[in-house]
């Protein structure tokens, strides 16, 4: 943490930050405090249970600042203060709260004594699916000291990271047989509006194959949405709201409504608004299901999230079994470049890990509007994330869109002749325009959701793929526009668009016959191998030596076999708590894989390449025969599929 300014800011609470204080004893406990301008008192804008800014006396040094918060800090009632601070070029605040992650390991006795010896109270967990985190509370007087007691946390070699819950600045990348289906010309262009034809993403191609999977599920992490709104509530799922601390993700209204939380609507509506519905407006998977959680507010003294309320978006996300989750916000780069918070990134590598049970939940980000440089955003131009810029009506750069080596795709937003992006908005006379729709949205706020639309499609198309198998296809299948000026590399790579403009026909079609074909997971304690109700599923058609059939023994106990039943036919019969769907009396093929001491085994097996089997409709299955596992058998989906030459 590098320098302060005179900029101080307190929460303005009991000694419980869930407990707000009465507004008028705030504002009274403000006048007592050293450094404050006058009047500041009577004139900031209470937020209630966050950190509220209050400026200092004009001319105060950065030593002032540190020295008057100091004092502050002992004052019954302030749960902590501190002047801005600047990780890098990411202006934070301290807060009361410590975050930790002890490393595998760690003796209880270890943890208590270190608990002990920095007056630290447990609040609640960080939720990573494996190791959890800890939220401590610092005893009263010591938010100042927060870093000081994170580094000597560190310095015992115990924990993976132990950092201030900061207060963070973050903000949203906005500019600001369906009826507007044919207004839509970022998923189907035919020169509407003098768009140029083919400027889109070919989703109509992409949903004569699929329209999304239900049980493919992206998490929109933004401001609050419309829960009501015709075109998104029967895809909305459960959310919950990290911002304010409950479940209830709806759309926030302020200052009498003048004030409105509009952003997440269109960006929900962008990925996945519901499709052929006769209703607006359709999402680029329009079947797909989607978790709202509120993390912003365009009211910008709603409070400001934390770090910690950043793991938990991202955990809540994948404890809710999202598929994509989708950013269209990020750092404030004004001063330089951010990095991202080791709290932070230990929740998305937890998604990258343990995400879709193991095959790794997909993390989009929109680059930004400043048409500045992507690699000052710590979070887009993460290896863990999917780095998305925007491109106009006209297949060119969008002139605000952010760029740089670390953009992975384009997708199609607003700068060119047309206005914006058709897509769902606040109803009635809320929101962007008047009505439930608007077609004035864009930025690379919604350029990310179309790119995250894209990617469930894929995951519908195949579900058993890894999330950077996916990228993978993504970037294979993208479009390379505007080659003149993209300047794209001998890797395919432009640092304007990325691997090129996402393309849904292209990426689906790739997903249904790209290997890994009929991936299989299992881990003792499952009863089925994916976690799902078997069921033989039409996957394409694979051709003779090329399509692989792939397995992963996860915690399995050691000698535990998997076997890979290939036959003529179906044979469904229930047994031991799992269904046998291969018929089991005349296999084709016959492969086995054994869990090696630890557990573990992985295997790619490709169907053989041999004459006999070219022509012929085929059903394959894994049966995992398992001592440790509670029926000692148990079986993967099967895929049916005729094999070409």
């Amino acid at each position: 943490v590098g320098k302060a300014s005179g900029l101080m800011t307190g929460i303005a609470s009991g000694s419980d930050r869930s407990s707000a204080a009465a507004e008028a004893a705030a504002r009274a406990l403000v006048e007592t405090m050293p450094g404050v301008q006058p009047g500041v008192a009577r004139s900031f804008v209470f937020a209630s249970g966050h950190v509220n800014a209050l400026e200092t006396v004009p001319g105060m040094s950065a030593q002032a600042a540190v020295d008057a918060a100091r004092a502050i800090q002992w004052l019954p009632g302030v749960a902590s203060v501190s002047p801005r601070l600047f990780a890098e070029g990411d202006p934070v605040f301290l807060t009361d709260e410590l975050l930790v992650r002890w490393r595998p390991g760690t003796s209880q006795a270890d943890i208590a004594g270190l608990e002990a010896s920095h007056g630290l109270s447990f609040v609640e967990p960080l939720r990573y699916s494996e190791n959890p985190g800890f939220v401590y509370r610092l005893p009263h007087g010591r938010s100042m000291d927060a870093v000081g007691i994170g580094n000597a946390l560190h310095e015992t070699g115990l924990v993976e990271f132990a950092v201030p819950d900061f207060s963070l600045a973050r903000v949203l990348m906005d500019i600001p047989d369906d009826p507007r289906f044919v207004d839509q010309w970022h998923l189907h262009s035919t020169g509407q509006t003098a768009a140029l034809v083919d400027a889109d993403v070919d989703a109509p191609e992409a949903w004569d194959i699929t329209r999304g999977d239900p049980s493919v599920i992206i998490a929109v992490v933004d401001t609050g949405v419309e829960l009501t709104h015709n075109d998104l509530k029967n895809n909305l799922l459960p959310g919950t709201d990290v911002l304010d601390n409950d479940n209830d993700p709806k759309a926030e209204d302020f200052l009498f409504g003048l004030v409105q939380e509009k952003h997440s609507t269109s960006v929900c509506g962008v990925s996945a608004a519901q499709g052929f519905n006769g209703l607006g407006v359709s999402g680029a998977a329009p079947e797909c299901g989607i978790i709202p959680i509120r993390f912003l507010s365009e009211w910008i003294f709603a409070g400001s999230p934390t770090t910690q309320d950043e793991v938990d978006a991202f955990n809540f996300a994948v404890a809710g079994g999202a598929s994509v989750i989708n950013n269209s916000w990020g750092p404030l780069t004004t001063f330089g470049s951010v990095p991202l918070p080791a709290p932070t990134k230990a929740a998305i590598d937890n998604a990258n890990q343990n995400g879709r049970g193991g095959l790794g939940t997909m993390i989009f980000f929109a680059s930004g509007n400043e048409g500045a440089s992507v690699s000052n955003n710590g979070y887009a131009k993460y290896s863990g994330t999917v780095a998305v810029s925007a491109s106009t009506d006209k297949d060119k750069l969008a002139s605000y869109s952010n760029t740089g080596p670390e953009i992975n795709v384009c997708a199609p937003s607003n700068g060119g002749s047309t206005s914006g992006i058709w897509t769902t908005d606040r109803k009635g006379s809320k929101g962007y325009s008047s009505g439930d729709y608007t077609g004035l949205f864009g930025g690379t706020s919604s350029a990310s959701p179309l790119a995250a639309g894209v990617a469930c499609l894929v995951f519908s198309a195949n579900p058993w793929i890894e999330w950077e198998t996916a990228l993978d296809i993504l970037e294979l299948t993208a479009d390379k526009i505007d080659p003149a000026a993209g300047n794209y590399g001998a890797d395919g790579h432009s640092n304007k668009f990325g691997h090129g403009k996402v393309n849904a026909h292209r990426a689906v079609l790739a997903a249904q016959g790209s290997p890994p074909f009929g991936v299989a997971h299992y881990g003792a304690g499952t009863a089925g191998t994916d976690g799902q109700v078997p069921a033989i599923n039409a996957s394409g058609l694979p051709k003779s030596g090329s399509a692989i059939f792939a397995l992963t023994l996860r915690d399995a106990a050691p000698g535990a076999a998997a076997i890979l039943v290939v036959g003529a036919g179906k044979a469904e019969i229930p047994l031991l708590g799992g269904t046998l769907l291969v018929d089991p009396t005349g296999p084709m093929a016959l492969a086995t894989v054994v869990a090696d001491g630890s557990g573990f085994a992985g295997a790619p097996i490709p169907i053989p390449d041999t004459g006999a089997l070219v022509g012929q409709a085929v059903d394959a299955q894994w049966v995992v025969i398992d001592a440790g596992g509670p029926q000692g058998l148990a079986f993967s989906r099967g895929l049916e599929a005729t094999i070409l030459p």
